[in-house]
């Protein structure tokens, strides 16, 4: 209920409103064995589980990166995340336009785009089925 009540205190149409909290992060630090354990140890999975989210050690606000499941899936367990992480993803922050987010995700070909508060503290995502949604009724108004 907390998480649901922080969501609302963003603007109806903005990136913050359409952010899913729920996500995987894992220490700089960790392997691929450790990044499957710690999806593991999640009572419900995320839906969509598209990625473990890589964050600073000292600071789990602080996004380093990204490495996606299909990376995961096939790399041996005891491999550093730091070799497979993409580094530097685009962001948005909680008060962009919910369309300028789905811009992002298009125009970087993402499928879920991070989330950083005015304090660069990484807050959450918006998945590419959250933005789809934002834009689906302009397109079905548009076709008529």
């Amino acid at each position: 209920a907390a998480d649901v009540q922080a969501l609302l205190a963003y603007d109806e149409d903005s990136a913050g409103r359409l952010m899913t909290t729920d996500l995987v992060r894992v220490p700089e630090t960790a392997s691929v064995g450790d990044a499957i354990l710690a999806i593991r140890s999640h009572e419900d999975v995320p839906d969509p589980l598209l990625a473990v989210y890589i964050v600073a050690d000292d600071d789990a606000e602080r996004l380093l990166g990204l490495v996606r499941l299909r990376s995961l899936l096939v790399s041996p367990p005891e491999t550093p995340l730091q070799t497979l992480m993409e580094d530097e993803p685009p962001t948005v922050h909680p008060d962009t336009p919910a369309r300028e987010a789905a811009r992002v995700l298009a125009e970087y070909n993402l499928l879920a785009v991070p989330v950083l508060d005015d304090d660069g503290c990484f807050i959450g995502i918006v998945t590419v089925d959250d933005a789809l949604a934002v834009l689906l009724p302009e397109v079905w108004q548009r076709r008529r």
